[in-house]
């Protein structure tokens, strides 16, 4: 799974947030439909957005992914047609105005990655809590499975973990033997 990296924006007190995707920009629905008024994001969405114009994206934030959705320009337009008030005018012009000159710039690096072929890497774990936990990998690192791990270790084959590394992961199925043994 990649999440995507969105871009956070401020209009009056109200963060937006808004990614570039395929060339278009592509709004978080639930931040415009709270600074419009409307309540039921999720509702008005599927009420008044042309599907086509409508995303689920994972994004990453605060150690946690979560699914957000996204809608295009088109949709964004129409929302604001609807509205048809000066809040509505003034949020048009700064979209115009300020963020997707801004968007399509900073995502130039982003692009710049992708066609160098960097792919960002999440690791998704659970501890003994239930709690999910995210965290960011290197793109040079090698990601096993604790069955693979295990499989290399009884093999004898030399592994790339530290003593400590080693020590930590010893403790841990250790203490997972002794839950499912009770």
């Amino acid at each position: 799974m990649t999440a995507v990296r969105f871009r956070s924006f401020r209009f009056e007190n109200q963060d937006i947030r808004a990614l570039p995707i395929g060339g278009q920009a592509w709004f978080c629905a639930i931040d415009v439909c709270e600074y419009l008024g409307y309540s039921d994001a999720q509702g008005y969405v599927q009420q008044h957005c042309r599907p086509e114009g409508v995303c689920v994206r994972d994004a990453f934030a605060q150690g946690a992914v979560f699914a957000l959705v996204f809608i295009n320009e088109g949709n964004l337009y129409q929302m604001l047609i609807s509205r048809c008030d000066e809040r509505a005018r003034r949020f048009e012009k700064w979209v115009r105005d300020e963020v997707l000159p801004s968007l399509f710039q900073s995502s130039n690096a982003d692009m710049a990655d992708l066609e160098a072929g960097v792919l960002r890497r999440y690791l998704i774990s659970f501890d003994l809590d239930g709690q999910r936990l995210v965290t960011a990998v290197a793109a040079d690192a090698s990601v096993m499975t604790p069955r693979e791990l295990i499989s290399e270790m009884v093999a004898g084959r030399e592994i790339s973990v530290s003593t400590a590394e080693l020590f930590d992961f010893a403790v841990a199925a250790l203490e997972q033997l002794r839950v499912r043994i009770g």
